[in-house]
């Protein structure tokens, strides 16, 4: 479950609008140019900028900038160990400027890196602004860290009126603004004692009215602080920021109000949930066989989740697209494939990356490992029948979907009246360009006097062979055939990737009671009785003792009630109707 995040604007990227309006227009944006030295990136600015006078001087200090370190970069194109480093520093040095209130800034002076510290000789009289920005040397300067107005001369007296350390504004509807407003008066009875007013507002969704204004002696000044749940997207959540109050009265330099509102029936942000994130598939896999697992993706958020699919791994695969849209309450099922090629241990990732603002990215990881001896107790041998048949190339537009899926269409009807069977038996067709190669597989059935695959293979194999026939009579001539088929050993495996004893009969997609009944039938057999079977001697798991015993029925008692997750798959290879064709 997801829930909306705040992010914070920190304190010296608010004052860069304050600056904007109150200093010079220097500091309303970080420069670059394309002479930036590498990645023309402003650095970050400094923090905690202060001013303080004395004996005529005013005497600026502030905290380095995050960016003023030094570290190693190659010279060259080489950034492995062996390449050549030297010490570079996003920092060369800070810029000090100063503004007089109302007025434009100028640049007074520059610090070297790893520097804090700028003294300005500055006449008497006037109220001052000071900013320092750091600057990495190529043209790109960072936003101003500025400090509060410093009167050189008769400074006014701030009275704000609420006086308070923290406003809530409760809770805010959808598209709803709030406002509190606060009254900011000079009660200087000095003459010529301006105040002069600098605020700025941190948090999203908060804002304030005005960023800087002079008060005259008795006079008085308002801003509006106000929360728009609208720039908030009106999504839930409780949000806090800082409306930051600098004036030059000494008494008053900085005053800093807390600030908080809630959004409670408003809207989720995207909230993605993924079924799994580990997906392992069996550890003993025939190879060259595929099995299948899901992986379900909703989203639980109020907001539409919008995102992208990447698959990574050998022996992985994928028919879901590489995108990820979903409304809110939607779900996308995520069907991945594992068909190990060698023998040995695979691995991947699904990597979901969304808006979901807690979780960007979410990786699903896929393991597996492939296998060439899947013998043994539990296993089901199964011959895939197929052939593969070269026609004379008649012209054959492969450009034209419509001409191959004739082709394929008018190949599976000749061939299943050829055969004498089903033409739902005609399956995984291919046709290749060369001269017209088409491939398929004949499926196992039970449909009564219909040939079994090995059955209708020969046959086919001889019409072939008879040249005085035309076998094929809506379409080319047939040049040859090859028998295609291959020998597999499926293994039953759990949603784990654990084998499964005792799915007997494959009535179900779980060792259930039929598979119990047939296993009754034979207990007690041994090796030397009719009807005894190694298929039900299950126990022990490598070496069956020849008997159908107490240990094979507590191990088939262990695996009753378990699913068998790739029950389709094994039913396919064992003459489950498929509808799949393609062409190459």
């Amino acid at each position: 479950m997801s829930r909306g995040k705040q992010g914070v604007f920190t304190f010296v990227a608010a004052l860069a609008t304050v600056a904007t309006m109150a200093v010079a227009p220097a500091f309303a944006a970080t420069t670059s140019d394309g002479v930036a030295a590498t990645d023309d990136r402003a650095p970050d600015p400094v923090s905690n900028v202060q001013r303080s006078l004395s004996g005529g001087q005013v005497t600026v200090t502030w905290d380095l900038s995050p960016s003023d370190f030094v570290r190693q970069s190659p010279a060259g194109s080489d950034f492995t160990a062996g390449g050549t480093f030297v010490n570079v520093n996003d920092v060369v040095g800070y810029n000090v400027w100063r503004a007089e209130s109302g007025l434009d800034a100028e640049l007074v002076g520059t610090a070297l890196s790893g520097e804090t510290t700028f003294t300005d000789a500055v006449p008497v009289g006037s109220v001052l602004i000071y900013s320092v920005t750091a600057d990495d040397g190529a043209g790109n300067e960072s936003a101003p860290g500025a400090a509060a107005p410093l009167s050189l001369g008769a400074a006014g007296e701030a009275q704000i009126t609420p006086d308070v350390s923290a406003v809530d504004f409760g809770v805010v509807a959808i598209d709803e603004v709030v406002t509190e407003s606060f009254v900011i008066e000079n009660i200087s009875t000095t003459a010529n004692a301006g105040l002069t007013v600098a605020l700025s507002v941190s948090g999203p969704g908060f804002a304030v009215s005005s960023s800087q204004f002079d008060i005259a002696p008795g006079a008085s000044n308002s801003a509006d602080v106000s929360f728009a749940a609208v720039d908030v997207g009106n999504l839930d959540g409780a949000y806090v920021g800082t409306l930051t109050i600098k004036t030059n009265d000494p008494n008053a330099g900085e005053i800093a109000i807390d600030l908080s509102a809630d959004i409670t029936n408003g809207l989720t942000a995207p909230d993605i949930n993924v079924s799994a994130l580990v997906v392992a598939f069996s550890q003993k896999q025939p190879i060259n066989t595929t099995a299948t697992k899901q992986i379900t993706v909703e989203n639980l958020g109020g907001q539409p989740l919008s995102g992208s699919l990447t698959l990574s791994g050998a022996a992985f695969a994928t028919s879901a697209g590489s995108t990820v849209d979903l409304a809110e309450g939607e779900s996308q099922t995520i069907e991945v494939t594992f068909t190990p090629t060698a023998d040995g241990d695979f691995s991947g990732s699904v990597v979901i990356a969304t808006n979901d603002p807690d979780e960007a990215v979410v990786t699903v990881s896929l393991t597996g490992r492939g296998t060439s001896d899947v013998g043994g107790t539990g296993t089901i041998p199964a011959t895939i029948t197929k052939a593969t048949v070269t026609f004379t190339d008649d012209g054959l537009d492969f450009a034209d979907p419509v001409a191959v899926d004739n082709f394929i269409a008018q190949l599976i009807q000749d061939l299943a009246a050829l055969l004498g069977i089903d033409p739902s038996r005609i399956t995984d067709v291919v046709i290749t360009q060369g001269s017209i190669v088409a491939d398929f597989t004949i499926t196992p059935t039970d449909v009564a006097g219909e040939p079994t695959p090995v059955e209708a293979l020969a046959e086919l194999e001889a019409a072939v062979a008879d040249t005085t026939v035309d076998s094929f009579p809506s379409l080319p001539p047939a040049e040859a055939i090859v028998d295609a088929s291959v020998n597999v050993v499926l293994l039953p495996t759990s949603a784990a990737g654990e084998p499964v004893l005792g799915w007997f009969t494959r009535s179900e997609d779980l060792v259930g009671f039929n598979d119990f009944f047939a296993f009754a039938d034979v207990f007690g057999l041994n090796s030397i009785d009719g009807g005894y079977s190694e298929v039900f001697d299950i126990a022990p798991v490598d070496a069956p003792d020849g008997t159908i015993g107490f240990d094979d029925f507590f191990t088939f008692a262990d695996n009753f009630g378990t699913e068998v997750a790739n029950a389709a798959d094994i039913r396919a290879a064992l003459g489950e109707q498929r509808d799949r064709k393609s062409v190459v």
